[in-house]
């Protein structure tokens, strides 16, 4: 892929083809057009005193996030709107609801077991990975993030698997809408990790500071 070209086409159309990607073609097309091809750029923390690794996994349009509990376990979780996401309706009527309306959000998460390293990640996920990013952040900052995820799914009311989406998912406190989407969250996320993250963006399309993107 030359300078310039747009990146997002390309994956989508791997990601589709997999059957992997739960996306309406209107949808795709009004975020195509509201968001443009310009890649986030996520800056890690230079100074980590107490390193742990965590995995930025984008799915083409969502983007999800796989923290370590330096014990063996892995924790992925992504945020949705509950009824295109998490309930995988994608009707028209349902992608629009989701883009121009806040909707009941969705919190998705799972537990893996195995080493924190790429390789794992990419084996336990069972959907499709467009790019797979390792960031390195402090320990506390990770713990402190996954506790405060894990304290929404212990307080949950309702449990929805969604095996096609490999989550479950359980009602998220704060509504879904087009400031407030995956990959938003995702940034917001980043930054309680201490990361600087270029913009809150609508479209899942990431890029590290000082690792080499892929030609």
């Amino acid at each position: 892929m030359t300078a310039g070209q747009c990146p997002i086409p390309a994956r989508l159309a791997v990601l589709c083809r997999k059957g992997r990607h739960r996306a309406a073609p209107g949808m795709l097309l009004v975020s195509l057009l509201l968001t443009g091809c310009g890649a986030t750029r996520i800056s890690p923390p230079v100074e980590v005193l107490d390193p742990m690794p965590v995995f930025v996994l984008d799915h083409g349009r969502h983007t999800s996030l796989v923290l370590a509990d330096g014990d063996g376990g892995l924790h992925r979780y992504a945020y949705g709107d509950w009824r295109y996401y998490a309930q995988g309706d994608t009707s028209l009527a349902s992608g629009l609801a989701a883009l121009f309306w806040r909707t009941p959000g969705a919190l998705g998460y799972r537990r893996l077991r195995g080493e924190a390293n790429a390789a794992t990640v990419e084996r336990m996920v069972r959907v499709g990975i467009a790019e797979l990013h390792t960031l390195r952040v402090e320990r506390a900052r990770a713990d402190a993030l996954r506790a405060r995820l894990d304290a929404i799914i212990a307080q949950a009311p309702t449990l929805l698997p969604a095996p096609d989406v490999d989550l479950t998912f359980v009602p998220h406190p704060r509504a879904y809408s087009l400031a407030h989407n995956s990959n938003q969250v995702m940034a917001d996320w980043l930054t309680e990790l201490g990361c600087r993250v270029q913009r809150r963006p609508v479209w899942a399309a990431w890029v590290v500071a000082g690792a080499e993107r892929p030609q």
